[in-house]
């Protein structure tokens, strides 16, 4: 998937390609981290060490780069997978969730999607007419209905059918609203109790153009509702790819997939290394 991460990127890249002809030194590569939105501090940060390993500038940069983004996470594999995607509006969340139903249902799995953004008629359709296009399962709500009992019947639904994956869409929610967040916490409960056990993940949708903003987005929901992964969406339409790096490095979880585009498949999993290639420019593969 490296050309997909390539093509994503090329904003970032046109962005600090001028600093990376030839064998930059330590300047210029922080110079590019600070463009690329990495971050003042953790830029110093990552220059200071890649100084002290003393390698080859560049190269030393890069391997650091991929040791912050490689974030191991303990799996837990109990059926139906359940998923919790949250994120604020526009953000891209309810077609992630579609293009996630879609990129699990072509891997074999038998998915079913909870349409639990129950205060937006446009979510619940939005999401129903991707479902319905791509032959996805679907448990639907009517607008006002309690968010908490869709997403409790879905998972039911899911345990006596035989489904192995579940992905709860929410309503978009203010990260500064603390109200509106705690209505997200009611979800992930009431389907933490329908499964009977933990949800698998609970996953934030960031829109990579936001930029700056995204980093705060992520910090209060990891606060408030004990996010464990990060999708980031329009990456393909940011010259400032590099926040992911300091989410990572600040949060210590992990990016799981990125959008690289408005089709169906364009979600990837998230390659610490692929993603470096791309971001410098410094290397292109071809898909394997």
């Amino acid at each position: 998937m490296i050309n997909k991460i390539w093509n994503a990127l090329v904003k970032t890249r046109e962005r600090i390609s001028s600093l990376i002809k030839g064998r930059p030194g330590y300047e210029e590569i922080e110079e590019l981290l600070i463009l690329s939105d990495v971050g003042l501090e953790l830029s110093e940060e990552i220059i200071n060490r890649a100084k002290k390993e003393r390698g080859e500038p560049l190269e030393t940069v890069k391997k650091i780069l991929v040791e912050i983004l490689k974030k191991e996470r303990t799996v837990d594999t109990s059926l139906p997978y359940t998923m919790v995607v949250a994120g604020v509006n526009g953000s891209g969340k309810t077609t992630t969730v579609a293009k996630l139903g879609y990129k699990f249902s072509k891997m074999g799995k038998k998915v079913l999607l909870g349409a639990a953004d129950t205060y937006r008629d446009a979510g619940v359709l939005q999401l129903e007419k991707w479902a319905n296009k791509y032959g996805i399962d679907i448990v639907r709500a009517e607008k006002g209905q309690d968010p908490g009992a869709v997403a409790y019947d879905t998972v039911q639904k899911a345990k006596s059918k035989g489904y192995d994956t579940v992905i709860i869409d929410t309503a978009g929610r203010l990260h500064t609203r603390g109200d509106l967040m705690q209505q997200v916490k009611k979800i992930i409960h009431a389907t933490s109790k329908s499964k009977q056990g933990p949800v698998n993940e609970v996953l934030l949708v960031l829109d990579a153009t936001t930029g700056q903003n995204a980093i705060v987005q992520a910090q209060s929901f990891y606060k408030d509702i004990g996010v464990n992964g990060i999708i980031v969406t329009k990456l393909d339409g940011t010259a400032r790819g590099g926040f992911i790096v300091k989410i990572v490095k600040d949060l210590g979880i992990p990016v799981r997939y990125v959008g690289v585009g408005e089709g169906i498949e364009d979600i990837i999993e998230f390659n610490p290394e692929e993603f470096v290639e791309a971001l410098f420019g410094t290397q292109r593969r071809e898909d394997s």
